[in-house]
């Protein structure tokens, strides 16, 4: 049962934050890996991302009302307990990679 098992809620939640964020902002795989704390800013009727992208070039990118809500519930249920300073983390590393992301949606698909 998915609401009986607090660590696989957790679980579903990083990973639909992070299809989510792909979906609603259109940012690269690898863009996503490298998103930092830092790099977010969600307020009540606005919010954005800081993505550097390809040759390091950094862009603003808006984020909507649905993207911030999930991302505010992502971050409520992470607060604390993410290993260094990116928004996503992996169970070896302070940051997820491109395959481990891959692998995410691979198997989202296939559900």
């Amino acid at each position: 049962m998915l609401l009986g098992n607090p660590k696989r809620y957790r679980k579903i939640i990083r990973e639909y934050a992070m299809i989510a964020l792909m979906y609603f902002t259109g940012i690269r795989v690898e863009e996503l890996c490298n998103l930092k704390l830092s790099d977010v800013q969600i307020h009540e009727r606005s919010g954005w991302i800081y993505i550097y992208g390809k040759d390091n070039k950094q862009r603003k990118v808006d984020l909507n009302k649905s993207i911030r809500k999930v991302l505010k519930q992502y971050k409520k249920e992470y607060q604390g307990n993410l290993k260094g300073e990116y928004l996503f983390d992996s169970q070896r590393s302070n940051q997820v990679t491109t395959r481990g992301v891959q692998h995410i949606v691979t198997i989202m698909l296939h559900d």
